[in-house]
C-alpha cells in the first residue's frame, strides 16, 4: 500500500513545476487525500481513462469527494490531468490497488 501511495505521488507531481502535491491514505475512511480533496476508495468509486490524459471519477450511491476545508464540498464526479497517457493508465492501476485493501 505504502509503494502505491508513493507511486501516486510521484505521478501527480511529474508534470509540476511549483509546490508538491500532498498525497495521503486515510486509513479510517479508506480514502485517498490528494491535497485537500479526500477521493473514498470503494466498490461505489469508478475510475476511468479520459481524454488528454484525464482519469476520471465517478461516484455512486451517496459516495463523493468532499474537502476537507469545505465541509459543503461534495462532488459525485472530477478529473485530474496528468503528464502523459501512460502516467493516468498507472494512477488509475495504482488506485485501484488501494481499493483492494
Amino acid at each position: 500500500m505504502d509503494a502505491s501511495i508513493s507511486n501516486i505521488r510521484s505521478l501527480l507531481n511529474e508534470q509540476r513545476t511549483g509546490e508538491e502535491i500532498e498525497v495521503e491514505w486515510l486509513k479510517n475512511q479508506h480514502a485517498l487525500k490528494i491535497n485537500n480533496h479526500v477521493f473514498p476508495a470503494s466498490e461505489n468509486t469508478h475510475v476511468k481513462l479520459g481524454r488528454d490524459n484525464k482519469v476520471g471519477f465517478f461516484l455512486q450511491k451517496g459516495t463523493a469527494i468532499t474537502d476537507v476545508r469545505d465541509t459543503t464540498f461534495r462532488r459525485a464526479s472530477w478529473q485530474i490531468t496528468f503528464a502523459s497517457k501512460n502516467a493516468s493508465k498507472q494512477f488509475i492501476k495504482y488506485f485501484n490497488c488501494l481499493k483492494q485493501h
